[in-house]
């Protein structure tokens, strides 16, 4: 099980157990949130800076961005990718991710708007 802490708050922290991820609350150890619906493995995690939302990156050729602080359990974003993706990073101001992607035998970096998911 890996754990991460959130930029905006230290107290909680991203697990990733065989499949999908969970949200704790890292000084309680309380689950908050399980995050689920990517239909193949998950190889990336990343929070946004405000703490409150995360996206995830999967081989399903998606990348999903979920809202941390609210009760729905599905992601508010779903961003459909030309390949597997293999890693996602966001920017600093929470505009942008970068993705690595395979498609082939290429390995590509895909620049995308957080709100829609454009290049």
């Amino acid at each position: 099980m890996l754990l991460r802490p959130t930029p905006a708050a230290s107290s909680h922290a991203l697990a990733k157990p065989l499949a999908g991820y969970s949200y704790f609350h890292g000084l309680r150890g309380a689950l908050l949130k399980e995050l689920r619906g990517h239909t193949d493995h998950v190889t990336g995690v990343a929070f946004l800076p405000t703490g409150n939302q995360a996206v995830t990156a999967s081989i399903d050729k998606t990348i999903r961005v979920w809202e941390l602080d609210k009760d729905a359990d599905a992601p508010s974003r779903v961003i459909q990718l030309p390949g597997e993706a293999t890693c996602v990073a966001v920017a600093p101001n929470g505009t942008r991710l970068l993705c690595g992607i395979t498609k082939g035998l290429d390995g590509i970096l895909l620049l995308l708007n957080t709100a829609d998911g454009s290049e």
